[in-house]
């Protein structure tokens, strides 16, 4: 990476500016990261969250003061308070920190602070695969021993949701959901896909194309490095943007996987080529086709850095992938459990055939859908998505932020199924008990979901 990109740097950090913060949602996983790197810097923390997890414990452990449910006697004058896109304005201790004048920021606007702590920002952008790619640099950089602080929207196997050696580098995902990635100052923004999604954000794939622009620019404008995938449509549209480099199978990229080959059942090998000339070598311990462009574009970023191509090879090899994306997590009478976080139309098919190509029985899918506008907004999509699939479960969806009259319900996806063996449950225990109806070894199980459906696991787990 050129110095010249490195950003103006004065010397003044966050650990400078602010003291004593407090979270609203410390327990989600970007909130829960973000607090132990302010601990790390010698900020004192405090946080609360609507529900009881193991994050809380761990936060707890690195030396935040947290809190389940609202305790407004609980906050002392912090400097700054950050809360979760989530939190409601209703929420008790959103409202009593604003009423109090103290200085309240969402995520993402504190992530335009965070930059400021780093020389330069890596930010992974995309409809699908960001987190993967990001634990991907996490292992990378943590491997090259670099100075950074990884921060993932998920858990990766070796390092959580949270790995800190030094303020060299920020690595963070770019989340499109209220554009939230344009609030981010990148010197290396790397786009994975858009396709639409978030229509409570965008009207239209126009309006995710015109955003992730906007957030390829931003890099380009730092003097830095912008990287897209050639082979999406999205590539068409900034294909005129100058400096942009590509990554694919397709011949017109600069950095290319070829030669893929299957070493093992559902896993693939290739190589990797940089106009033509051959830098890495890759056998993934993590299954499915997408993986191969994930691992692309984790490559061709950490190489236009400067990490050392026996080093990314070494820890690509060895990377064993993040929790819920395709997650093997437990036996249930001797069939396979798996997890995926997917809960976009591409997602759940790309999940399914990953399970089909590993699998020597049927795939038995739980799905819940996540939102009703998501649902409305891609209702045909989603019931095309499960025709690779033996039998799907629809399960109750997962509301979030969203009321019943901004789309439609899971129960109306189910009813416009094709699929024959269709099937439909509204909690836990019904859906533990269907699983056991429909699956037999050496059938796989494949839950599916960016909700609470995550439950059901520890729910049917036998080994």
């Amino acid at each position: 990476m050129p110095k010249s990109a490195c950003r103006s740097y004065n010397g003044i950090m966050i650990k400078d500016t602010y003291a004593r913060a407090h979270f609203i949602g410390i327990g989600g996983v970007s909130l829960s990261s973000l607090a132990v790197y302010l601990v790390k810097q010698g900020v004192e923390v405090t946080g609360s969250d609507r529900c009881f997890s193991d994050k809380l414990t761990f936060l707890n452990e690195h030396g935040c003061k947290v809190w389940v449910g609202s305790d407004v006697t609980a906050i002392k004058n912090p400097d700054v308070v950050i809360y979760s896109s989530a939190i409601p304005e209703s929420d008790e201790e959103l409202i009593f920190c604003r009423k109090n004048g103290f200085f309240c920021l969402e995520r993402n606007a504190f992530l335009n602070i965070l930059c400021d702590d780093f020389d330069y920002c890596v930010a992974v952008g995309g409809t699908h695969g960001k987190t993967t790619v990001t634990a991907m640099l996490i292992k990378i950089f943590a491997e090259a021993k670099k100075s950074f602080f990884g921060h993932v929207g998920g858990e990766t196997e070796e390092y959580g949701n949270c790995y800190f050696s030094g303020n060299e580098y920020l690595i963070t995902e770019a989340c499109e959901y209220r554009k939230s990635m344009l609030c981010l100052k990148p010197e290396i923004s790397v786009v994975l896909n858009a396709e639409f999604d978030h229509p409570d954000t965008y009207g239209s794939l126009e309006d995710i194309f015109s955003a992730f622009k906007d957030f390829l620019q931003s890099a380009i404008d730092n003097k830095g490095l912008a990287l897209t995938n050639g082979d999406c449509r999205f590539y068409d549209y900034v294909k005129s943007v100058p400096s942009v480099v590509t990554f694919g199978l397709n011949e017109r990229n600069r950095f290319r996987a070829t030669d893929i080959y299957e070493y093992k059942k559902g896993y693939l090998g290739f190589l990797i080529k940089d106009y033509g000339n051959l830098i890495g070598n890759i056998k993934l311990k993590i299954p499915g086709e997408h993986n191969v462009t994930d691992a692309l574009a984790a490559f061709a970023t950490a190489y236009l850095i400067g990490i050392p191509c026996g080093v990314i090879n070494s820890a690509l090899n060895s990377f064993t992938g993040a929790k819920r994306r395709f997650e093997f997590v437990c036996k249930y009478f001797g069939c396979d459990v798996y997890t995926d976080y997917a809960h976009h139309p591409r997602e759940i098919a790309a999940a399914i055939r990953t399970a089909k190509t590993i699998s020597d029985g049927k795939t038995v899918v739980v799905f819940q859908p996540h939102t009703y506008s998501r649902t409305e907004k891609l209702f045909d999509e989603f019931t095309r998505c499960f025709s690779e699939a033996d039998k799907v479960v629809i399960f109750k969806e997962y509301a979030a932020r969203e009321t019943p009259d901004k789309g439609k319900s899971a129960l109306r996806l189910y009813d416009a199924l094709p699929a024959e063996n269709k099937y439909y449950c509204d909690n836990i225990i019904s859906a533990a008990k269907l699983i056991s109806e429909l699956a037999a070894p050496p059938d796989t199980v494949l839950i599916l979901g960016a909700g609470d459906i995550i439950n059901l696991c520890e729910v049917i787990k036998t080994e």
